[in-house]
């Protein structure tokens, strides 16, 4: 099957590993890449239809991966959509999934796209947002580059991509292709909004021993950036039965990411409701 397929579709799930809901008025979208398959038959859509209802606008959830067995290879597990979406025609081209979103946004008048990626989703995102039309990313703890990160002194154990470096590597030209932090430089640049979420802990002078240090390491990449009116770094404090790579299941259990969604629609629905009145005020001049 051909994923342009489902652009005749309001409603479409693939079960355990993509769907969406465009069928809500409002003229807002997410997009969330989760790159992992679900585990349970039926919990996309349950997912699709809990996000629907929760905040009114509408959904696409992207996972990768291929199947959930407890033998699958992980670099069969974690592919980052870089060989598309299982069920689909396969591809190596993320330009493919550029022009599938920018016509589903086209499609459905969306004026404001939200992206949002966890870990290695975020690498996807930006790998696609590179070449869409988005007015708004909201990533946790993102994984940037899929490098072994040798040349910065971590060690295979501190790198979430270090075991599926070959496999990425098989994809991609250089290793220059591996890295999208200028991909969020470019976006910064033109005034995309950002949020950008790690745990507090990662931040601290001494680090927590047997941690991913990969994500140290992006942490602070993106704490140089500057100037950042448009970005923001947060730091949560995090349970320390939790380990700081699972921040994003956390601000899950614990509400914050369901107050972090709807503060972003609520900031959406104020840009458009004021690009309404100014052009209705243009109009009436």
């Amino acid at each position: 099957m051909n994923i342009f397929d489902t652009l005749k579709h309001k409603r479409f799930i693939k079960n355990k590993f993509f769907g969406f809901d465009f069928s809500t008025e409002s003229k807002i979208a997410m997009v969330n890449f989760i790159n992992l398959p679900s585990k349970k038959d039926g919990a996309v859509e349950h997912h699709i239809n809990q996000f629907v209802r929760s905040y009114g606008i509408n959904y696409m959830m992207i996972g990768g991966g291929d199947t959930v067995d407890i033998d699958t290879p992980l670099h069969r597990i974690y592919r980052l959509n870089t060989d598309g979406i299982i069920g689909f025609d396969p591809w190596h081209d993320f330009k493919v999934f550029q022009t599938y979103i920018n016509e589903m946004r086209n499609l459905h008048d969306i004026k404001y796209l939200i992206v949002q990626g966890n870990c290695g989703g975020a690498w996807t995102a930006l790998k696609i947002a590179k070449n869409i039309k988005l007015e708004s990313l909201i990533f946790t703890t993102p994984t940037f580059t899929l490098s072994d990160l040798k040349d910065q002194g971590l060690e295979h154990d501190e790198v979430h991509a270090a075991d599926f470096r070959a496999l990425f590597r098989s994809h991609f030209h250089s290793d220059e292709d591996l890295d999208t932090f200028s991909v969020l430089l470019n976006l910064k640049n033109q005034g995309i909004k950002i949020d950008l979420h790690w745990t507090d802990r990662l931040d601290r002078p001494v680090l927590p021993k047997g941690e991913k240090l990969s994500d140290h390491y992006e942490l602070q990449r993106a704490k140089k950036i500057d100037p950042k009116r448009n970005l923001k770094i947060h730091l949560h404090p995090l349970p320390n039965n939790y380990h700081t790579h699972n921040l994003s299941q956390w601000l899950t259990a614990c509400g914050k990411m369901h107050r972090i969604v709807l503060e972003e629609v609520y900031l959406a629905n104020t840009y458009l409701n004021a690009q309404a009145n100014s052009s209705s005020q243009a109009i009436n001049t």
